[in-house]
């Protein structure tokens, strides 16, 4: 990869506190082990591509008039789990901050793998 400008990737409490207590109590449910791992480790792993590349990503619709100009990146581990990563670039600092997971697939029914 080319280096250029980096940034520091920094993440919400509130951001934490929905990982920790709705996306991987749901994973750990609804997925093996090892997939869990997988999906976790995949989820950070896209979450520091912005490192590089923090603009290559679609802006949030549903916060079009916020000046912090949110966007996302979607991750998706099969049909049932999708998640939103949302985020918004400081240029001046440059600082990427996560501020949400935000599920937007997930089936309670799923039987664990």
């Amino acid at each position: 990869m080319v280096e250029g400008k980096r940034y520091e990737i920094i993440f919400t409490r509130s951001a934490i506190l929905r990982y920790q207590n709705e996306v991987y109590p749901y994973l750990n449910s609804n997925f093996g082990r090892n997939r869990v791992f997988e999906i976790d480790f995949e989820i950070f792993e896209k979450i520091e591509t912005l490192e590089y590349q923090p603009h290559r990503s679609s802006r949030e619709k549903t916060f079009v008039d916020d000046p912090k100009e949110v966007r996302f990146l979607l991750y998706r581990a099969s049909r049932n789990f999708e998640l939103k990563i949302l985020f918004f670039v400081d240029e001046l600092t440059k600082k990427v901050t996560v501020t949400d997971f935000f599920p937007t697939r997930m089936n309670p029914t799923r039987m664990k793998s």
